[in-house]
């Protein structure tokens, strides 16, 4: 809890999922030609100037034009290097490598065509889609679905039976009217788990069977969006009429515009349009096949998209949706960082279950001291749990976090009810790295939101709870070990006498966080 420990271990290394996207031609050569201008330009400038240098005001003014020429070349290398800046209608998301709006392309229902048709079309071109699935219809191609997510497709959920209004009348004994929160939350879950199962890989992404998210009718009506922004980093509907911002967008329910039935001479105007204003377009198709009736992504438009968004004179990102989304949230995270120094965690990943222990009365000090139960961090720390949650999805285990950034008057209100430095760091001596948003308290959970048998309940300041006790069970040590290794392979330490607590390394030199 108190978080004053410095120690250095040796670290795992965690990839993070932040997608690498090679320079391409066009923006190298770009960067030599707005280089050579400006080198034109400065050349110029230096012989008409001088011509004028027995006078001295154009001795000036020479030197001011050589100084606005230096730094708009350097401004010009500048933006070419960092990535373009962003497009007209986007404030505040920098696409990676100049990069100008993101592309997402999803499939529901896993339809055969998808694996037959689609996935070899995709992989030709290198372009990885999303596909939203229900476990039961990928078992007549299994092995073909374990191919797809090999080469780099992702699998998403699409619920356990695909639910729709009872108007329907293919829905009516699985109507969203006779749902509850609690069956559609036991559905997902178990989806979860049967996509686990079979493929090895955990959702993070959902889509809305027919675009709908609501149960129950009347009076009782009730969204599901919340529940799907607890459960998964994204979810996609259906029929969208536009691309999303990634600045505004609510992760939960983005747009998917529908890529069946069109031909490329439809789709290309609406990428040309999301690209202009840094957007993010999300296509949701079906079928993938060279033609039918209804719900077929043509093949022939297919490859044409992915000619399209393959050539970098385009500045497409093409990815999955998970990728994008994962890009985007770092994105608002660091903006968000710069402005007030700490992130909400829920919005670089909502999967991590949060459960703050000091604003309820369920604590060593039996008084709930928080007004807020949000948790918040550094940038940074927010970050480094975001990547141990994925590396932990794939082991079907996940994160609970206890405590997070503390206010310091939450720090002097624990100080007067303990004024006892074994239990709570004292607020006038450096104060707790809870305060400065750069320490956390959490535990290990299973798939199902249980936690994990550790040492002792958290904040139980007794010997057992030190990292480095033998008094207490192997399995519970395994247990205490799984998460020390995990949490220092994103470079957090431990703090030695609480299994529950980890920091950023030399977090007692940064600043409290009024």
């Amino acid at each position: 809890m108190r978080g004053d420990h410095n120690t250095h271990k040796q670290r795992l290394t965690i990839q993070a999922q932040t997608p690498r996207i090679p320079r391409s031609p066009t923006a190298v050569s770009s960067v030599s030609e707005s280089l050579l201008t400006c080198l034109v330009a400065v050349l110029l400038s230096l012989n008409r100037t001088s011509l004028f240098q027995e006078e001295k005001m154009f001795v000036r003014r020479k030197v001011l034009l050589l100084t606005l020429l230096a730094l708009t070349c350097s401004q010009a290398a500048a933006q070419y290097e960092a990535g373009k800046a962003p497009a007209k209608g986007n404030q505040g998301i920098r696409w990676p490598e100049g990069k100008r709006g993101g592309l997402s392309l999803s499939f529901d229902d896993a339809r055969p065509s998808q694996v037959d048709n689609g996935v070899p079309l995709l992989n030709r071109y290198q372009v990885r889609a999303t596909f939203f699935v229900s476990p039961d219809r990928m078992e007549d191609r299994l092995d073909a679905w374990k191919r797809a997510v090999a080469t780099g497709h992702e699998i998403g959920n699409h619920s356990l039976v695909h639910p729709c209004t009872g108007n329907f009348p293919f829905a009516r004994q699985k109507a969203l009217e006779n749902y509850t929160l609690d069956q559609m939350q036991a559905e997902l879950k178990e989806a979860n788990r049967q996509v686990q199962e079979l493929l090895g890989v955990t959702p993070t992404s959902f889509a809305y069977p027919c675009g709908q998210a609501f149960v129950g009718r009347g009076a009782d009506l009730k969204s599901y969006v919340p529940l799907v922004s607890q459960m998964f980093k994204v979810g996609r509907g259906w029929l969208g009429e536009g691309p999303n911002d990634p600045v505004f967008c609510d992760m939960a329910q983005i747009l998917g515009m529908p890529s069946d039935d069109a031909d490329f001479s439809q789709i290309k105007p609406l990428i040309e349009q999301a690209m202009k204003n840094g957007q993010w377009l999300v296509f949701a198709g079906h079928d993938i096949k060279e033609s039918g009736p209804r719900q077929v992504t043509r093949l022939k438009m297919l490859e044409e998209l992915c000619r399209y968004a393959s050539d970098p004179r385009n500045g497409v990102w093409i990815d999955t949706i998970d990728k994008i989304a994962s890009y985007v949230l770092g994105q608002r995270a660091r903006n968000a960082s710069v402005n007030t120094g700490l992130v909400e965690l829920s919005s670089l990943n909502p999967k991590i279950l949060q459960e703050l222990r000091y604003a309820t009365p369920n604590n060593f000090l039996k008084t709930a001291v928080y007004t807020d139960n949000r948790c918040r961090l550094l940038a940074d720390v927010a970050g480094k749990l975001a990547q141990v949650q994925e590396r932990l999805e794939e082991e079907g285990l996940g994160l609970k976090v206890y405590d997070c950034y503390r206010p310091p008057s939450v720090q002097k209100k624990m100080w007067e009810l303990v004024p006892d430095e074994r239990y709570v760091a004292n607020p006038n001596a450096g104060g707790s790295n809870h305060n400065r948003g750069a320490a956390v308290d959490l535990t290990l959970v299973d798939s199902q939101g249980k936690e994990l048998e550790m040492p002792t309940e958290f904040d139980a300041f007794v010997p057992e709870a030190a990292h480095y006790s033998l008094a207490v069970p192997a399995e519970k040590r395994a247990h205490r070990m799984l998460l020390r290794t995990v949490m220092e392979g994103v470079g957090l330490e431990a703090f030695e006498t609480e299994w529950w607590h980890y920091q950023l390394p030399g977090a007692k030199s940064l600043p409290i966080v009024e």
